[in-house]
């Protein structure tokens, strides 16, 4: 029996459905966000587009995607890299497309032309440092002349495009520091770091780690795992690390950024020391 005043479960029961968004909410929702969005019909016509994928594309409503290289578009769920040129100026996207429905499909387009660039960047600056004095002949890491090219081009590129960028400064120390010790080190510096970084060493022998594209907060963190491999790699033996972070500011040139990062490890060890 149902107690009075309590309702039953089903008394106020109604079937709801989902409406359908119609083409002022689709535009409303997409309209802020940072990738490029738009709407397409089953003839690849763009219905609806936010800014971002009109200036990503240089396409707007009402325009079909029967060009190259919109012609080789993925499967419904899948993601493919395109190029394209767009007021003068190359355009690479991770594009993917999103079945919604319908004869309906959303396409998505990250903008990756910053990674290309500065991947074409870094191949750039590999083959001007193929020059053997400018990789260490015991770790194969750049020496410090070789960081302070790279490094060199790096500020000119933050300084144009308000990119972040952090230079770490690695110093090791212990009783059972051998010769085999720092190519260990340079190794697993290599396998932890990302493509675009850049591993030196420096010439007190101490390792720098330059981190493109990457504020302080995150090469701390970088920071703290590293110290953590190198920790378990030498777990057996007297070997220990300290670091010393430099995130770049515009004051900084290549060698004010270097010599800050060193002040840091000095300070980390005086304060070890203390």
């Amino acid at each position: 029996m149902q107690e009075a005043g309590i309702p039953h479960p089903r008394a106020n029961h109604r079937e709801t459905h989902m409406q359908p968004l119609d083409a002022t909410q689709i535009k409303e929702l997409i309209a802020g966000l940072d990738e490029g969005v738009a709407l397409l019909d089953a003839e690849r016509r763009v219905l609806e587009a936010n800014p971002a994928f009109r200036e990503l594309t240089g396409l707007a409503p009402g325009d079909r995607l029967d060009a190259p290289p919109f012609t080789d578009l993925p499967e419904s769920g899948e993601r493919r890299e395109l190029a394209w040129m767009v007021a003068g100026r190359k355009r690479h996207c991770e594009v993917h497309v999103h079945a919604l429905g319908g004869d309906l499909h959303a396409l998505v387009c990250r903008d990756v032309s910053a990674l290309r660039a500065l991947e074409s960047e870094c191949k750039r600056l590999a083959a001007e440092l193929s020059d053997q004095s400018l990789k260490d002949a015991e770790t194969g890491v750049l020496t410090e002349r070789g960081l302070t090219l790279v490094l060199e081009s790096q500020v000119s590129r933050s300084r144009r495009y308000g990119n972040p960028l952090t230079l770490v400064v690695l110093g090791l120390y212990g009783r059972d520091l051998t010769p085999q010790t720092y190519p260990a080190v340079a190794r697993i510096l290599r396998d932890q770091l990302r493509w675009a970084d850049v591993v030196a060493r420096g010439e007190a022998g101490e390792f720098f780690l330059l981190l493109p594209e990457t504020g302080g907060e995150d090469a701390a963190r970088l920071v703290e795992k590293l110290q953590a491999r190198l920790a378990a790699e030498f777990c057996d033996r007297d070997v220990w690390t300290l670091f010393g972070l430099a995130e770049w500011t515009r004051v900084d040139d290549e060698r004010r950024l270097i010599r800050r990062a060193r002040q840091h490890l000095q300070q980390a060890h005086a304060r070890l020391s203390a």
